[in-house]
């Protein structure tokens, strides 16, 4: 991909028509990403260019959240939310304006080569690829992908009920569709980790596998991937536990 500070750089050059040869694009220092899976040059691209950044890390992934200045009333609305935060933190073009915002960072990425969405592009590859290969080749993340959505349908309607309650007490209630509410949010993020681990190819996972040792020390670094690494067992274990829908409550307290 042209380097698009390059590409300014030599179109001002031309409209300033004093004679003078445009300045040369900056060679690109890394491979162009394959369009399919990872391979050897992807990841040797990353540890090239981790190298040249602030504290010789990835930049962590930031979720762009949503102000609520109304306040969502319906599951479904704050599902939907949710949702639309959670991939933005795998959003490449998110990503790049987020990190834009930190000077250091920009100078660096700009130094490396990279385009901010082409680094971002790579991270959220190898991020999910690395936490895919260090899953258990048994687990099936389609039928954990369902029981995810079984949750997320019983905790909605669970949340919804609340409100039509006559039986609870405000302050019950309250604490309820708080606690509710946090359950909901954590397992629609588990499932939408789920839909990117989906999405990993086969030949992506055999890329890191040979460069695991790596890679595992470079990684962690993306605060999404370091907190979904760490429950994704745990969770994944609840899911598996219950099936079934979890019973209402409506005893008086």
């Amino acid at each position: 991909m042209l380097n698009r500070r390059a590409f300014t750089l030599s179109i001002v050059g031309l409209l300033a028509g004093c004679g003078a040869s445009p300045p040369p694009a900056r060679e690109p220092k890394r491979p162009a990403l394959t369009a399919s899976h990872l391979t050897d040059r992807d990841v040797a691209a990353l540890i090239d260019v981790v190298k040249s950044l602030p504290d010789q890390k990835p930049p962590a992934f930031q979720p762009a959240v949503e102000v609520d200045l109304q306040g969502d009333t319906r599951a479904a609305d704050m599902v939907a939310r949710w949702q639309r935060e959670f991939r933005s933190s795998y959003s490449p073009q998110v990503q790049a304006k987020l990190w834009k915002r930190d000077s250091r960072l920009r100078l660096a990425i700009d130094e490396s080569g990279f385009e901010p969405e082409e680094l971002a592009t790579l991270l959220v590859r190898l991020s999910a690829a690395v936490v895919r290969e260090s899953l258990h080749p048994e687990i099936d993340l389609v039928e954990m992908g369902r029981q995810a959505d079984h949750a997320i349908g019983s905790l909605c309607r669970q949340f919804d009920s609340l409100d039509g309650d006559p039986r609870l007490s405000p302050t019950v209630r309250n604490g309820r569709s708080d606690f509710l509410a946090n359950v909901l949010k954590e397992t629609v993020a588990y499932r939408e980790f789920l839909r990117l681990l989906e999405s990993v190819p086969a030949e992506s996972v055999e890329t890191v596998a040979r460069h695991r040792v790596v890679l595992r020390t470079l990684m962690p670094a993306t605060e999404t991937v370091q907190a979904f690494e760490k429950r994704f067992e745990s969770q994944a274990k609840v899911l598996r536990a219950s099936h079934a829908e979890p019973a209402r409550s409506g005893a008086r307290r």
